[in-house]
Order: C-alpha cells, then sequence, then structure tokens
C-alpha cells in the first residue's frame, strides 16, 4: 500500500488525514485532489476498430456460447472466447 500512497501523496493527488502510527495501524482517510484528474472515457463506445477481423466479426456471437467456448479444450476456440468477452465487457 505504501509503495501507491506514499508517492501519490508527494505528488499531490491525495490527502491523507487520520492515519495511524506503526504496523497495521488504521489507514485513514484518502481524498483526492484537484491534480488528479480521473475522467475516464464512457465505457458505451462501439468497439474500436483497431480490434482483430475475427473478433469484430464475432460480436454478436451470444454470451451463452462464449462461456461454453471458454471451457473448450482447443486452445484457439478458448482463446477467441476470451477475445469475444473482453471485447462484450468494454463495448457494453
Amino acid at each position: 500500500m505504501a509503495r501507491i500512497r506514499d508517492p501519490s501523496k508527494e505528488a499531490v493527488w491525495i490527502e491523507l488525514n487520520g492515519t495511524g502510527a506503526g504496523r497495521g495501524g488504521k489507514s485513514g482517510f484518502i481524498r483526492r485532489t484537484e491534480n488528479l484528474n480521473l475522467d475516464p472515457p464512457p465505457l458505451n463506445q462501439p468497439p474500436s476498430p483497431s480490434l482483430p477481423p475475427a473478433v469484430l466479426d464475432q460480436l454478436d456471437l451470444p454470451l451463452q456460447q462464449v462461456y461454453v467456448d471458454l471451457g473448450s479444450d482447443e486452445k484457439h476456440a478458448k482463446g477467441a472466447a476470451l477475445e469475444l468477452l473482453a471485447a462484450n465487457m468494454t463495448s457494453t
């Protein structure tokens, strides 16, 4: 936790208060500052054109079939299903 917390505090991205002393002390409260801009892009965007054509062609495959393919013994089918699942998760 300190590897992330301390540099973030030094960069004035977060403010800390109420922390306890010593190992196992209370973590306190963390609040982001105006210096930390968290404006992620919305998830409801159409699929990126950078997706491989094979993935784009199968985006309409029902998720139930994608889940079945994730359990396949064939590496190619399992890998394609994983790509489709990721594409579906980011585009809906």
